[in-house]
């Protein structure tokens, strides 16, 4: 059950991908590992750097109940440590969005989701 569950996340993730790109965001890294976290993904549209957390669910869940405090404290240092290490990115605004995938695959896109 657990790779069934993994790889309906990996396959959101990349539904995702495609969905930025068709919607004309450049992609700039995906699964970014730091000490800190992952970021599902990072991407970059004008001049604005996205840190994309991307969940999938198979049941319709309060969004509340998805992305909890800890995990946003842990997206927001992984941000931190990707923009120290990428100073060319330096006078971009910084956003954290969130993207829910249903069982249909289908994208929810919430802009701005904190921060």
């Amino acid at each position: 059950m657990k790779k069934k569950t993994y790889n309906f996340g990996i396959l959101a993730e990349k539904i995702t991908i495609i969905y930025l790109i068709l919607k004309a965001y450049k992609i700039l890294a995906w699964r970014y590992k730091t000490r800190f976290g992952e970021l599902d993904i990072i991407a970059k549209k004008g001049r604005e750097i996205i840190f994309v957390e991307v969940k999938a669910r198979k049941k319709d869940t309060n969004l509340e109940e998805i992305l909890r405090d800890r995990q946003t404290k842990r997206m927001v240092n992984a941000a931190q440590y990707f923009m120290s290490k990428n100073s060319k990115f330096r006078e971009y605004q910084l956003r954290f969005d969130f993207i829910f995938v249903n069982k249909f695959y289908w994208v929810r896109h919430y802009k701005n989701f904190f921060f």
